[in-house]
């Protein structure tokens, strides 16, 4: 079972104790590469055809063939719900993990994870953002939820765009 939130910090601390102590630099990069292939491989795909998440679009790239990551909710609806209880995919939570893709690459020179964090970008952000602001729910297909269609503002613009600095940054 996985939980995009807690994987993303599970990727940080990896991260962290391999700048700790040099004997176990690899073994703590390595596993948080693995951890990260997981992940995309787990969340980056539909927990059933019931649930179906968006296909890649021409000019898309994806360790999977789908747009964006699930969170992991254990219970899912289609539509999901304008709370908490169901899976999705939650702004909050994948802009933790571009920031810890960005900060695993920045550690380990994995150029090519910059470049997943990159393509993910390019994969929700113009579902997640209305013109107005940043939708902070979406369905695992990227549609809007009934009752979520109003973005206003909130934090979730601010940290979508420091994150968007750092990996910018990395990548250029």
């Amino acid at each position: 079972r996985r939980y995009l939130w807690t994987d993303a910090f599970g990727v940080l601390n990896f991260v962290t104790l391999a700048l700790r102590e040099e004997s176990t630099r690899n073994t703590y990069l390595s596993a948080a590469g693995k951890l990260i292939d997981t992940v995309h491989a787990c969340l980056g795909s539909p927990r059933s055809n019931t649930y179906p998440m968006a296909k890649l679009e021409p000019g898309m790239t994806s360790p999977t063939a789908y747009r964006g990551l699930r969170i992991g909710k254990l219970n899912a609806h289609t539509p999901s719900d304008d709370g908490m209880e169901y899976d999705g995919m939650y702004w909050h939570y994948l802009d933790k993990w571009l920031f810890a893709l960005t900060r695993y690459a920045q550690v380990s020179g994995d150029r090519e994870c910059l470049q997943q964090a990159a393509a993910l970008v390019k994969q929700v952000h113009p579902a997640f953002f209305s013109g107005e602001g940043l939708y902070w729910k979406m369905n695992v297909d990227l549609t809007i939820i009934p009752g979520l269609e109003f973005t206003g503002p909130n934090s979730d613009a601010l940290t979508g765009w420091l994150v968007y600095s750092v990996l910018n940054t990395q990548l250029h």
